[in-house]
């Protein structure tokens, strides 16, 4: 049992039979997780907006940006060089 909680805490679902037959699924307990990755974009929204001096709306838009890996639409120009500095491209909008 403590084997199959192990892949279970990893993310993965696991499925008990009976004679072949379906009988519960064992699943990650989703909030948790949740809980984790709120926990983990609010560290990096912090973090940027103190490193870049960026408004919390501007941290939290270059941190969504990092992390779905999308170039960051803006003609703010602090944004811009936070942004770049992040490693992030950018596109100006016309």
């Amino acid at each position: 049992m403590g084997q199959l909680l192990d892949v279970v805490e990893r993310g993965e679902e696991v499925m008990i039979t009976r004679r072949g037959k379906q009988v519960v699924p064992i699943v990650p307990d989703e909030q948790r997780t949740n809980q984790e990755a709120a926990r983990a974009a609010i560290a990096g929204i912090r973090e940027r907006a103190e490193a870049y001096r960026l408004t919390v709306h501007d941290a939290a838009y270059l941190n969504l940006a990092q992390r779905r890996g999308l170039p960051l639409a803006t003609l703010d120009g602090n944004l811009v060089r936070a942004a770049r500095a992040c490693g992030t491209k950018t596109v100006g909008l016309v």
